[in-house]
């Protein structure tokens, strides 16, 4: 029996999305500072293996093995460390995908690479949060049809290192591949996420911050923003995909962000294209 108040729930979220694209979780994240701590590990990572070749090699065989091995149920997921800085054909960034069944996995082979221990129990934390975050929204979003079929949800988090490119932005106008995506924190000053409802034809004026996100303390916790991706549309009632972009990263400046995705296990390689047509009303250079 689904109860007036569930139903408010439910419609007070997709009433958000169809004019936002996004809402706020009711759970907050970890503070700025907490993040601040989990991407100085990540620069540690990349040193130590850059430092130690051999650990360098086992890490990425395993990462690879790892990927091969469970690509049906997470659809081709590439996990590990991906270096993006030297193609021409990307924007320059530097990302690591971890899930806790790939955490596990990498705990089980001593690479004598310290950080990846603490980097693992860094990401049990927010396994665990946003678990809970998938539970709620999942619930709140579909509640006449949502069933959860495990324990536990598909969720794939994404650290990302964005390096400063000129005036291009960092992340052109997309759509997720997940049911469900929760931007959990960047470092930047002042928000440069964008996010706008589902539209086949989006001008670049149409992406928005979400307003008052980061905190002004960065001791604070705060909401995550989520929305919906590609999978939603599988869901009765279905959901549209949120198209959302990164702004260009300030020169001299580092941007570092993490983000966490709920996945719809064994559909294949899902080849669903995630660029957004756009009209460039904003006269921005915004192509890779």
């Amino acid at each position: 029996m689904i109860s007036n108040l569930q139903r408010g729930i439910a419609s007070s979220l997709r009433e958000q999305l169809h004019h936002r694209g996004y809402f706020f979780t009711d759970l907050h994240v970890p503070s700025q500072r907490w993040f601040t701590d989990l991407y100085a590990l990540f620069e540690r990572l990349l040193e130590e293996l850059d430092r130690d070749s051999g650990a360098s090699s086992r890490f990425n065989k395993l990462c690879i093995d790892f990927s091969q091995n469970q690509k049906e149920k997470w659809n081709c997921i590439p996990f590990g460390i991906k270096d993006r800085t030297t193609r021409q054909d990307k924007h320059e960034k530097i990302y690591f995908q971890w899930s806790f069944e790939f955490g596990e996995e990498l705990r089980k082979h001593d690479l004598h690479l310290p950080s990846i221990e603490a980097i693992h129990q860094k990401f049990q934390v927010l396994n665990d949060l946003i678990q809970a975050c998938a539970q709620s929204n999942m619930t709140d979003l579909f509640p006449t049809t949502f069933q959860p079929q495990t324990p536990t949800f598909p969720i794939v988090f994404k650290m990302v290192k964005y390096l400063p490119r000129g005036n291009r932005w960092a992340t052109n106008p997309h759509c997720d591949k997940s049911i469900l995506s929760w931007v959990l924190d960047s470092n930047d000053d002042k928000c440069t996420f964008l996010v706008a409802p589902h539209s086949l034809n989006i001008q670049l004026s149409h992406l928005q911050n979400p307003m008052n996100w980061l905190p002004d303390s960065q001791v604070q916790s705060k909401p995550a923003v989520a929305f919906p991706g590609l999978m939603a549309e599988g869901y009765e009632p279905p959901l549209l995909a949120s198209p959302h972009a990164v702004l260009p990263v300030s020169a001299n400046k580092v941007r570092y962000s993490c983000i966490a995705f709920l996945i719809q296990p064994n559909i294949g390689t899902f080849d669903e294209m995630t660029d957004v047509p756009y009209h460039n009303d904003l006269k921005m250079e915004v192509t890779n």
